[in-house]
């Protein structure tokens, strides 16, 4: 291979990295921080409550918050 096409196909395999890590970033920056669920907001807790995956209601309150 001729340095010349080396330096061509160099340079093309350098722009391409180059605008995948551009399009990477510019796709992650407007992602921007997940936004709480919505609900009632109200988590109920109570001494004789337990920790179970879905506590917080009113029949199942929580132990701790």
């Amino acid at each position: 291979m001729s340095a010349k096409k080396l330096h061509i196909s160099l340079a093309l395999t350098l722009g391409l990295l180059a605008l995948v890590g551009m399009l990477t970033l510019l796709g992650t920056w407007g992602s921007g921080p997940a936004l709480a669920q919505t609900g009632t907001g109200t988590i109920r807790v109570a001494t004789t409550g337990n920790d179970a995956p879905g506590c917080g209601g009113t029949g199942n309150p929580c132990r701790t918050v």
